[in-house]
């Protein structure tokens, strides 16, 4: 069964960003072909140059057996396989440009990477669309930075559409749930000297929730997803001495939801930071920050005025990377989150992990990676689920050529949650080749 929205003639869709973007960048290769030279950034590797504009390019194909598409326990709802096929094409284009003649200072860096994609069902062809079926990588993006002396401004808008639910550990019996991310924002920093920095940012986003679908015959009730949110950060950093640098994090983040505003809330968070060096080859980050929400927006109202949610939650994240040799790095982490799920709910996850990378020779490489989850969602309407999820991958990496490169990685994960029909397991086998052109 699959829930579509109706498309609104006035809402701004995905189909019209492509050619926005196709458009900026071209109008980039004509507006800065004769400006000045320099800057260093003609040391990247790049497929294609127009004047100052330098373009990379990649494609590739990804193939992939899920044998538990539908994240389904098995007995409440059946378990579905299927073969994915996913086609993709990456590009990446940069152009730098000096503000003032003769300024290695005073540039302006615009950039832009645009990773798309599609995905084909073999078994399930009810899954997929009439039309082409197109999916953004999450880390797509346009970026435009200033440098002034001592201060950096950054401009970007991030941008992602994407149908995988498996990323988000609340979901359950949900084959696809298709939505999209978008981003605008602006973070200044100024350095002030050397060893010591301040930035202020600004960030609006958007989650657009287009359909979902599940292969049990019934859909689950999702209510209105789609939100809004707009945050202020403020970082400071100073580094004390070579080896040890501390800092301060603070925000505050407003969320509006247009279809139910009694979900609306703002949520704070502030505590501080380190990034310790304690040998060549073994470094540390860990944070601390407290986190409260109250209900209703900044900007938008509703809620119950105020009302906190919850007692605060003491969040941490402590991470160590080693690197073992030249050939091996491993990285342990662990801490506790709160973020927004896909629902629209406050979760909190505690979380532990280690992963590694061990680069065998010039052409093989693998990976490996663990990790452990507990989680509980604050929702304030339906049932409080609190569920466990743990998994673990194993990759390796051959180089075939110069440009062309295969990996092959085998994933798994399992959730356990107070609820039975939310528990589910799942093997996947992804095989994926990359051309860069």
């Amino acid at each position: 069964m699959s829930l579509r929205k109706p498309h609104s003639t006035s809402a701004f869709t995905y189909r019209e960003a492509i050619p926005l973007l196709l458009a900026i960048l071209f109008f980039c290769a004509i507006a800065w072909g004769e400006e000045g030279e320099g800057g260093g950034y003609e040391q990247r590797y790049y497929n294609i140059k127009a004047g100052p504009v330098l373009f990379t390019l990649n494609s590739g194909l990804s193939l992939e057996y899920n044998d538990n598409i539908n994240l389904s326990n098995g007995i409440t709802s059946p378990r579905q396989s299927d073969i994915i096929v996913r086609p993709h094409f990456g590009i990446d284009a940069v152009s730098e440009l000096q503000i003032l003649p003769k300024s290695q200072t005073d540039r302006t860096t615009l950039g832009v990477s645009f990773n798309v994609g599609t995905r084909r069902y073999m078994q399930h062809p009810e899954l997929n669309r009439n039309e082409l079926d197109l999916n953004v990588s999450p880390d797509s993006e346009l970026s435009f930075l200033i440098r002034t002396g001592h201060f950096h401004t950054r401009l970007y808008e991030r941008f992602a559409l994407d149908d995988d639910p498996s990323g988000d550990g609340t979901l359950s019996n949900v084959a696809v749930f298709r939505r999209i991310n978008n981003h605008v924002g602006a973070r200044t920093t100024w350095n002030m000297n050397s060893k010591t920095s301040f930035s202020l940012g600004y960030d609006h986003g958007n989650l657009i929730a287009l359909d979902y679908a599940t292969l049990s015959g019934t859909a689950p009730t999702l209510g209105s997803l789609d939100n809004s949110t707009d945050q202020l950060s403020f970082t400071s950093f100073s580094q004390i001495f070579s080896l040890l640098g501390v800092g301060f994090n603070a925000s505050a983040m407003s969320t509006n939801f247009p279809g139910n505003p009694n979900q609306n809330m703002t949520t704070y968070s502030y505590g501080p930071f380190l990034d310790a060096r304690f040998t060549q080859y073994t470094t540390l980050h860990a944070s601390y920050s407290m986190t409260e929400s109250q209900e209703g927006s900044l900007f938008y109202g509703g809620g119950t005025g105020g009302t906190s949610i919850g007692n605060g939650d003491n969040n941490f994240q402590v991470s160590l990377t080693n690197h073992l040799n030249t050939y091996y790095t491993q990285t342990f982490s662990v801490g506790r989150q709160t973020v927004f799920n896909l629902l629209g709910n406050l979760t909190t996850t505690d979380s532990i992990s280690y992963t590694s990378g061990w680069r065998v020779n010039s052409k093989i490489t693998l990976t490996s990676s663990i990790f452990a989850e507990d989680s509980t969602d604050q929702s304030r309407f339906n049932r409080n689920p609190h569920y466990k999820r743990y998994g673990c991958s194993f990759g390796t990496g051959y180089q075939l050529s110069r440009k062309m490169s295969a990996t092959l990685t085998y994933q798994y994960s399992k959730k356990i949650s107070d609820f039975a029909d939310q528990d589910y397991q799942q093997n996947t086998m992804i095989l994926n080749i990359k051309y860069a052109f």
